[in-house]
């Protein structure tokens, strides 16, 4: 039986979980009512990371559960003096559409580069929840690998240019 290895184009479609301390488990995303997910482990990243590191060894017609901690999923969570800041609106870059639900990227000091997402605008300032929104939780994938095959140079290019814009 083929297994999953670096370099090759998997699909798959999946379901994403979030499971609570006690155990119940609320879906969060999936890819089953559109395009399956594809990626070449060992040339692109998963999100979460985790996810693809999982895969790899799995047989090529693998349809089952992958569990992650927060470490190997989304991460840990900020404590909570560090998860949120209230941020002047004038400290954005010109032309930067500060909306609600907005999500970039910001540099915290001791933190370095997060993820930040404007969760109220206020006046002249915005609050910001730094962080993933699924940091510290642990995650719970229904995967089914739809094909794996040996990524061409083509594949490459093509997975590259669609989740890099």
């Amino acid at each position: 039986m083929s297994i999953i290895q670096k370099g090759q184009l998997i699909e798959l479609h999946y379901d994403i979980y979030v499971l609570e301390e006690g155990g119940e488990a609320f879906p969060v995303g999936s890819t089953r009512d559109g395009e399956p997910f594809a990626f070449i482990p060992g040339v692109m990243e998963t999100e979460p990371p985790g996810l693809g590191v999982e895969l790899l060894g799995k047989p090529i017609d693998f349809s089952g559960e992958i569990l992650l901690k927060p470490e190997n999923a989304f991460g840990e969570a900020l404590p909570p003096e560090q998860a949120t800041a209230q941020v002047e609106l004038s400290s954005f870059p010109e032309g930067f559409p500060v909306e609600k639900g907005m999500m970039f990227e910001a540099e915290v000091p001791n933190q370095g580069i997060v993820l930040g997402t404007i969760v109220e605008i206020q006046d002249n300032s915005a609050i910001i929840f730094y962080g993933h929104p699924l940091a510290g939780k642990t995650i719970r994938f229904k995967v089914e690998i739809i094909s794996a095959k040996d990524a061409s140079d083509e594949d490459v290019k093509r997975l590259m240019k669609q989740y890099q814009g």
